[in-house]
C-alpha cells in the first residue's frame, strides 16, 4: 500500500492567533479558524507529511490515543482537500 503524503498549498496564507491558526484562501475570499489540534497539523503540513507522521505527532502531543484520533484526522484532511487547502501524493517530494 502506497503511502499519501499530505501538505498545505503554497498560496493559502495563515497566520497564528493564540492557540489558534486563521487560514485565508485569497482566491475564494474563505477564510477558516482553526483550533488548537487542527493548528498543530496545519504546521505540519508546511512540508510534505504522511498520515501516520500526523497521528504520531498528535498522540505525542495531546492527551488521546491514536485509535481515537485517527477518525478526527482522516475528517480534517478531507475537508482541507475538499476546500482545496491541501495536496495530496503518493511518494513524498524530493
Amino acid at each position: 500500500m502506497a503511502t499519501l503524503y499530505f501538505c498545505r498549498l503554497q498560496d493559502k496564507l495563515s497566520t497564528d492567533l493564540d492557540q489558534e491558526t486563521i487560514i485565508l484562501d485569497l482566491e475564494s475570499g474563505i477564510y477558516s479558524q482553526l483550533n488548537s489540534v487542527a493548528s498543530t497539523i496545519w504546521k505540519l503540513l508546511e512540508r510534505p507529511v504522511s498520515f501516520e507522521d500526523i497521528v504520531n505527532e498528535v498522540v505525542s502531543t495531546y492527551d488521546v490515543t491514536e485509535a481515537s484520533c485517527k477518525d478526527e484526522i482522516i475528517s480534517f484532511l478531507a475537508d482541507l482537500a475538499e476546500n482545496r487547502l491541501i495536496s495530496i501524493a503518493n511518494e513524498a517530494p524530493a
